[in-house]
């Protein structure tokens, strides 16, 4: 390998073209340059808004499947519509949690001002829906919402695939939990960001879960100055990485930082009947006292390893990781005649890896993970599991997941699809 330090580029051994110095991998092939340290993780600032709907439980007792699945895609198809119209990413759909991300991949100066429009606009879209919903099906979906702005940290990061955690998503979700129905719950670090452009009310401070420290909270009012688009300006000449929000030059076919290819072509939906294994360590400190941030950064790392293992293992795709929730498909990509089977095996085998982490968690850290897991079979609306967005959603998500949450530490339960 070469270096050009005066004109800011490094020669590539492999292909022999030049790539920007700053990169530890080169954008034309991938090859990793010799003599650069491995990423572990890497941060950035966004606006993250998370959503979820209440009484879902309730809506599924009152709905037969296909008009559950029917309800929820097309609240899903609304809700996405209108936070990636206003330039979100959705991160992730787990269960009747939607979670969009402002600021990555495409960083934008108003990313916070942005969030909360899309906000606003999801409770308005909710209301001309609910209308159609209560005229087909007789019910009306309930929504709350919570934003918060701050660092994130991606990592593990391989092509595809990266864990999200950090302080936005912590207290974007705390944020959701206290918010009032139908309403949206602003954490200060987003209202700070907007000035007088937006109107708030303020709320009572809100302790996020495992934490001492009060966050002030208001409610959203209306967004009083709107943005104004300039999308082609913020991506002309460039690439942004959808896995590490890298930007890079034009001609690159690889992310500089990460690897991972820049050029997939967005899937086509479909339906297929696959099984969830959705997972939730619920990380809890052994004295009881909130646990140490940075702690629970390398915990969550290393359960995320072992527990990536044990699915794969077993041919379980694993979706992107959110906060502390695990969720894996089997019959994506590849379709098995006993994907269920393999589903439990991979469940026992993750609870079967816990004992050993949790000693080395317990004398190192003092934090001990649960593990509840739960395992359904259904049909899901699914894209291309290759690929980079691999959103997954339909009944039998929600399902798992309310398995998953009736599971009690260490167990493992199944639906009767399943079983």
């Amino acid at each position: 390998m070469e270096r050009t330090e005066a004109i800011g580029v490094r020669a590539c051994a492999a292909c022999g073209r030049t790539t920007p110095a700053t990169c530890r991998v080169c954008i034309h092939c991938g090859t990793e340059f010799p003599g650069e340290r491995p990423v572990e993780e890497i941060r950035r600032t966004v606006t993250v808004v998370q959503s979820d709907l209440k009484g879902s439980t309730a809506l599924g007792e009152k709905l037969d499947p296909e008009s559950l699945r029917e309800v929820m895609t097309r609240y899903i198809d609304e809700m996405r519509a209108v936070f990636e119209g206003h330039g979100g990413t959705i991160e992730k759909i787990i269960g009747d949690a939607i979670i969009a991300v402002f600021g990555m991949p495409v960083r934008r100066d108003d990313d916070a001002l942005r969030a909360l429009e899309a906000a606003a606009d999801s409770q308005r879209a909710l209301v001309t829906l609910n209308d159609l919903l209560e005229a087909t099906w007789g019910v009306r979906l309930v929504v709350r919402t919570g934003v918060a702005t701050g660092e994130v940290v991606v990592g593990s990061v391989t092509a595809s695939q990266h864990v999200l955690t950090g302080e936005a998503m912590r207290v974007a979700g705390a944020m959701e939990q206290s918010a009032p129905a139908a309403e949206v719950r602003v954490a200060d670090s987003t209202r700070r960001l907007v000035g007088d452009r937006v109107a708030f009310e303020q709320l009572d401070a809100v302790v996020p879960k495992g934490s001492d420290d009060a966050i002030e909270s208001w409610r959203l009012v209306s967004v009083l100055a709107p943005t104004t688009r300039s999308d082609d300006d913020v991506l002309h000449g460039r690439l942004i990485c959808s896995n590490c929000g890298q930007e890079n030059p034009g001609e690159a076919k690889f992310c500089g930082t990460c690897a991972s290819p820049l050029s997939a072509p967005r899937a086509r939906e479909s339906r297929k009947t696959v099984t969830i294994v959705f997972a939730d360590p619920k990380p809890s400190s052994i004295d009881g006292s909130p646990p140490d941030p940075e702690a629970i950064r390398d915990v969550m790392s290393r359960y995320f390893d072992e527990m990536k293992v044990a699915l794969e293992r077993h041919g379980g795709t694993v979706e992107k990781f959110i906060g502390d929730a695990v969720m894996a498909v089997f019959g994506l990509p590849v379709r098995h005649e006993d994907d269920a089977v393999r589903a439990a095996r991979a469940a026992l085998d993750m609870q079967a890896a816990l004992p050993p982490l949790n000693e080395d968690f317990e004398r190192t850290w003092g934090i001990r993970l649960g593990n509840h897991v739960g395992v359904n079979t259904g049909e899901v609306i699914a894209g291309d599991a290759t690929l980079g967005q691999r959103l997954v959603t339909g009944d039998a998500v929600n399902v798992a997941a309310r398995l998953e949450q009736s599971a009690h530490a260490g167990e493992v339960i199944v639906g009767d699809l399943t079983y």
